[in-house]
């Protein structure tokens, strides 16, 4: 016996934004039933015969209540079968012949294709993580993976789509860990012969920056240490500052803070290497924690009011409507959303128009500005490239001029 449940929050990329924002998928049929449990789709993507077939017998043989829709073998293939079939959740590799992994993600997120992505690439670039969360995707795993990396990642992804409670097995519990005791395999992490992940490590900064009861610096320098120490090439040692990096992002997202708006900075050619990547990650985890630390008991409705914006913002809103739409009042709302967000509730609207205009631009190149004013919210195009240069620095038509 099954009911219709209502609309679920799903994290998605906007088309517009470089950053995470919430839309509402279409509601799923939930069964009453644990032995009702409704499928999840799942489209698996590498151009190697042996990853897609390693992929799908590691979700057929852990898994239960999943859907194996297909397999494709290179980008071109995928994007057809994403619209074709609408999976829920896909597995795909970052480099493939033709299109890549993330061109894939690029395009869905442009369609606006309601789907979760989990990279599984033998890649270990740092830029490409950052692309990857830019463009929403919700994990990074590393090859060569284990059952558990898998099937971990495809439980937590399925916990955004559908309630807990219906998950197969106990993944509201564990990931899913539970369901894949029979593959004889340890924690994810754990279970890597080639990458030793200091797991406690990680945990000891996710809490120190999620309750700020210590330094960043002093327990990222341990989980630094212990990976140098048990990680003989710098390859390896990467590779653990990347899955760190994701975590990072997952706690960021889970406490109402847009990635995007952090400074993860970035590596040269000069300073590849884990000590440039380890100065980043302090970067990013002193930041969190500060956001963190600021945050005061009203900032929950502060971040109802910015997930509200970044649905709405090329619409005509003002302070008063979208805190009704919060649920705090106007006066309220405007004192505490430069603490919580690190600017103003008018310029925030005003950055998400422009980074939207930008984004228009480079797609549709022969817009008016007149044109572009009006898709983003403004009603009038002067007033719209006197705000294009205070936040972006340049004019609309220096800014076209780059990208010619």
């Amino acid at each position: 016996m099954c009911s219709t449940s209502k609309a679920y929050p799903v994290r998605l990329h906007h088309p517009g934004l470089s950053s995470i924002i919430t839309l509402k998928c279409q509601p799923r049929k939930i069964c009453q039933s644990r032995r009702e449990l409704a499928m999840l789709k799942i489209l698996v993507v590498d151009d190697e015969k042996q990853a897609r077939d390693n992929m799908i017998h590691c979700i057929n043989v852990a898994t239960n209540g999943f859907e194996i829709i297909g397999a494709a073998a290179d980008g071109s293939e995928a994007l057809e079968m994403i619209r074709q079939t609408q999976p829920d959740i896909v597995l795909i590799d970052i480099q493939m012949p033709g299109i890549s992994g993330l061109d894939v993600i690029a395009e869905a997120r442009k369609e606006d294709l309601p789907v979760t992505f989990i990279i599984i690439s033998s890649y270990s670039e740092f830029s490409f993580a950052q692309e990857a969360i830019r463009l929403g995707v919700f994990e990074y795993l590393l090859k060569p993976f284990m059952p558990a990396d898998v099937c971990a990642a495809v439980y937590k992804a399925a916990k955004r789509i559908v309630p807990p409670a219906i998950l197969p097995f106990c993944a509201n519990e564990d990931d899913g860990t539970s369901a894949m005791s029979h593959l004889h395999v340890g924690k994810i992490r754990h279970s890597r012969k080639e990458l030793v992940y200091p797991f406690e490590s990680e945990r000891a900064i996710i809490d120190a920056v999620q309750s700020g009861t210590a330094p960043a610096q002093s327990v990222l320098s341990a989980f630094y240490s212990a990976v140098v120490r048990n990680n003989a090439t710098q390859s390896s040692q990467i590779n653990c500052l990347i899955i760190l990096y994701v975590e990072l992002h997952h706690l960021a997202i889970k406490c109402g803070i847009a990635f995007a708006s952090l400074s993860s900075g970035s590596v040269t050619a000069d300073t590849y290497s884990a000590q440039g990547f380890y100065e980043i990650l302090l970067d990013l985890c002193t930041e969190i924690q500060s956001r963190l630390t600021r945050q005061s008991p009203g900032s929950a409705s502060v971040v109802r009011a910015m997930d509200f914006i970044q649905e709405h913002f090329t619409e005509e809103l003002s302070l008063e409507y979208v805190s009704s739409q919060a649920y705090i009042s106007p006066a309220y709302l405007s004192g505490l959303f430069k603490q919580v967000a690190g600017v103003s509730f008018t310029d925030y609207i005003h950055i998400l128009r422009i980074e939207y205009a930008k984004k228009l631009i480079q797609e549709q190149p022969h817009l008016k500005n007149y044109e572009l004013s009006d898709m983003v919210g403004y009603s009038s195009d002067k007033y719209f490239s006197q705000i294009f240069k205070k936040f972006s620095g340049i004019t609309v038509c220096q800014y076209r001029s780059q990208l010619r």
